[in-house]
């Protein structure tokens, strides 16, 4: 179960992702994802993360408010101080921080706050999902061996 403990680093999918200024128009972030197929932009400030910007922010700050995505720039739009993490955690507390706030992409940063990945929902899933597998193929414990003990009652 070494596996469950892995970094995120170990689990970090080799992707690109769109970096942008805050002062850069929404339309830029949409051509940006669209150009890099990810539905996620990091907004960079003197070579930090200082705001992510999402699919589902252009949905519901700039379409839901019926604002132009060229007349917006993303420092009115994006969320700030979004919750950063580092390739040494561990991927459970990355899952955690991920299912607790409804975060679908986490910047990954380097101790001076250079964005050095992005986690995706997608790598954790997979992360999962292999995880999944290597149980199932675990031989089948005996009924002496469960460390769980029903003793019914709901």
């Amino acid at each position: 179960m070494e596996r469950i403990q892995r970094t995120i680093g170990e689990v970090l999918g080799d992707h690109t992702w769109p970096e942008l200024s805050p002062t850069a128009s929404v339309q830029a972030a949409v051509d940006a994802m669209a150009r890099e197929g990810t539905d996620c932009v990091l907004v960079i400030e003197d070579g930090k993360v200082v705001g992510v910007f999402t699919a589902r922010d252009f949905l519901n700050r700039v379409v839901g408010d019926n604002r132009l995505p060229a007349e917006v720039n993303l420092g009115q739009v994006m969320t700030r101080d979004p919750v950063i993490l580092r390739r040494d955690h561990c991927i459970t507390y990355a899952i955690n921080c991920m299912a607790t706030r409804n975060i679908r992409n986490v910047p990954v940063v380097d101790d001076e706050g250079r964005a050095v990945g992005l986690l995706r929902i997608w790598d954790v899933v997979a992360h999962l999902s292999e995880l999944f597998e290597e149980i199932a193929a675990l031989p089948p414990l005996s009924p002496h061996d469960d460390m769980w003990v029903d003793l019914g009652g709901g």
